[in-house]
Formats: structure tokens, C-alpha cells, sequence
């Protein structure tokens, strides 16, 4: 990957792989949304074999965050960067490149 073309391609990829990961997410939380947090958080802790971290309004577990409103439904499924549960943003492009 020693061109500029390559090293764009990879990068594309891994974008295109967040997008539809991003996709993924937005269509599990509809599942999530008719259940307690409770039962959500063990599920979630079963499939993925990770121990629950309770941080502000979400549920850590490894890299994925469970977030729920405050009557302890989910709302949302993201991965979380590591040291915060904000979503991380990834420029591909800028107007330089055009």
C-alpha cells in the first residue's frame, strides 16, 4: 500500500465497512426498544461475552455502547471510542482533494 491510490482505497473500504456497520446498529435497536434495560444489557452481555460498564446514559460492553433514555429504554447502539462514549467522526475527503 504504498500509493496514494491504495492507501484512498483502504480507506474507502473502511468507511464503506462503518457505514454499514452504522446501518446494522440503527436496525438492532428497534428490537432492543419493547424490552427493560435490564433484559437488553443481558442479552447483549451474553452474545458478545463482555461484562457490563454502567457510564452516564450508557451501558458500555468492550467498544459498543447501549444507550437508553430515562425510562430505560434503548435508543441508540454505537461504538464507543475508547475513554468516551461520544461518536467518532471519520473524514475521508476534503475539499483539498477535489
Amino acid at each position: 500500500m504504498s500509493t496514494p491510490i491504495e492507501r484512498r482505497r483502504l480507506i474507502e473500504a473502511i468507511h464503506n465497512l462503518a457505514v454499514e456497520n452504522e446501518k446494522l446498529m440503527r436496525a438492532i435497536v428497534p428490537f432492543g426498544q419493547g424490552h427493560d434495560k435490564a433484559f437488553v444489557v443481558n442479552i447483549f452481555s451474553v452474545a458478545l461475552d463482555e461484562s457490563p460498564v454502567e457510564k452516564d446514559d450508557c451501558v458500555l460492553l468492550g467498544n459498543l455502547a447501549l444507550k437508553f433514555d430515562s425510562d430505560g429504554r434503548l435508543i441508540d447502539v454505537f461504538k464507543a471510542v475508547p475513554g468516551t462514549t461520544e461518536r467518532a467522526e471519520v473524514v475521508i475527503e476534503s475539499d483539498t482533494d477535489l
